[in-house]
């Protein structure tokens, strides 16, 4: 139950759209709130796992990103992160029970595909005891950037040889000028070869990033880019609204500005309605398009993570690792990362820079803006999970957002009813917690005073 009335939350996210988005909780939120832990061993206990392997290393830092990425062209530092991240990755098969099943492996970055191929066939054979326990198809995700694949096929061979069978690429754009305002000029040209290379490397699912709500992105634009990607004819289309929260970010800090929600929302709905056309798939509030049926167009990975909130674990500098009520972050910077992994102790797992305890609100209100980004809400898996009912537990936020149409209740779950995108913020705000609303209006307060 709530004591913030509805209306005072949308106010909030009315006048602070960019603050409500799927990243919940906030890191200084947690910092501040949480009780702190450092026990890493209940996930052991797991009998179902994700693994996610963070690779930092980028050409350069792109103008929307908010990720701990390292632009460092230091092949020595490259291969020194490589070896820890293979001793953690040994470290960790160690104290896993045969029995673990695997749900699912994402290789993300940074920009994976960047490191020698050596590099990359040596940390894939680290994880074939992984791999031997997957439970999924195509199990392993990596992300490539579409220049490496364009200029490198023989690299894309050897990662697909090395058991990869789903690979993802940051197309983020295909217009010269909104690349260029996006830092990524080096990446232009490349999408068809890219694509074709991919194919004839053999990859059983391919997957491309393309993003909206960019600055000087125009309607025309996002629609040109859109049927480039749907020309290449990927499997499956993942499309991102810019998130411009972060105050450190280059496209932040430039002082473009900030699309509003109704024009987020007019672009969400120009590609639902031409990606349905074309062909692929997804429930209206997704952005994660397939055209195969029966899958959502996400890796297992996060498809395991956001939408079936399955326990997973994240190795590389700033990675997350989430069981239960615990939720763990490692060393943000990648020197502090590979020096805190080569002091790993025989009964450590993983290295912990930051480790909370969630209160059980908290994680009911995340799993379900997590769930959101899906376009629904499964009402078995939250009752599996929290040994109680939505209704229950969110009795005023799902009255009013059926009351004001924003969600539908239909067999088993809610769903995000079309037209809709525009109030994302305000539906994600009704789910925050009491004391998420009131920090968050703390926060926001001192920031303009």
């Amino acid at each position: 139950m709530s004591d913030i009335p509805m209306d005072r939350r949308i106010a909030l996210a009315k006048r602070y759209p960019e603050q409500f988005n799927i990243q919940y909780p906030r890191a200084a939120y947690c910092h501040e709130k949480f009780q702190r832990t450092d026990s890493t061993i209940e996930f052991l206990k797991e009998s179902d796992l994700l693994l996610y392997l963070h690779i930092p290393f980028c050409e350069h830092r792109c103008a929307y990103c908010n990720f701990a990425v390292d632009i460092r062209p230091d092949a020595r530092l490259h291969s020194a992160y490589v070896k820890a991240l293979i001793r953690n990755i040994e470290q960790l098969d160690n104290f896993l029970p045969v029995e673990t099943r695997i749900h699912g492996i994402d290789i993300g970055g940074g920009t994976p595909s960047l490191i020698d191929v050596d590099s990359l066939i040596l940390l894939m054979q680290s994880l074939k005891p992984f791999i031997a326990r997957s439970v999924v198809a195509n199990p392993i995700s990596i992300e490539t950037s579409p220049r490496i694949a364009a200029t490198d096929p023989l690299k894309m061979r050897a990662i697909r040889d090395s058991g990869v069978s789903r690979i993802s690429m940051g197309v983020q754009s295909l217009t010269n000028d909104v690349i260029c305002q996006m830092a990524r000029k080096k990446e232009f040209g490349y999408d068809s070869t890219a694509m074709q290379n991919l194919r004839e490397a053999g990859f059983n699912r391919i997957n491309t990033d393309v993003m909206f709500g960019l600055p000087r992105q125009s309607e025309e634009d996002w629609l040109s880019d859109l049927q480039k990607v749907i020309d290449l004819n990927p499997d499956s289309i993942t499309t991102y609204d810019c998130l411009y929260r972060s105050d450190d970010r280059q496209i932040v800090r430039s002082g473009r500005s900030v699309p509003s929600p109704e024009q987020v929302g007019r672009l969400y709905d120009l590609a639902y309605k031409r990606l349905l056309e074309n062909g692929y798939m997804a429930p209206y509030g997704s952005e994660n398009y397939s055209r195969h049926q029966g899958e959502t167009g996400t890796s297992p990975y996060f498809e395991g993570r956001l939408l079936k909130h399955v326990p997973y674990i994240g190795l590389g500098n700033n990675a997350s690792s989430q069981r239960a009520s615990e939720w763990y972050f490692s060393p943000y910077g990648v020197d502090d990362w590979i020096e805190a992994t080569g002091l790993l102790c025989e009964n450590s797992v993983f290295v912990v820079g930051d480790g909370y305890k969630m209160p059980q609100q908290e994680l009911m209100a995340k799993q379900v803006i997590l769930s959101l980004q899906f376009g629904e809400i499964r009402k078995l898996e939250f009752t599996q999970r929290f040994g109680i009912q939505i209704e229950q537990v969110f009795p005023e936020a799902l009255q009013h957002a059926v009351s004001q149409n924003w969600l539908r209740q239909e067999s088993g779950k809610y769903t995000i009813v079309p037209n809709n995108f525009t109030n994302m913020p305000y539906l994600r705000s009704l789910f925050y917690t009491d004391d998420a609303i009131s920090w968050l209006e703390e926060s926001l307060s001192k920031k303009l005073s």
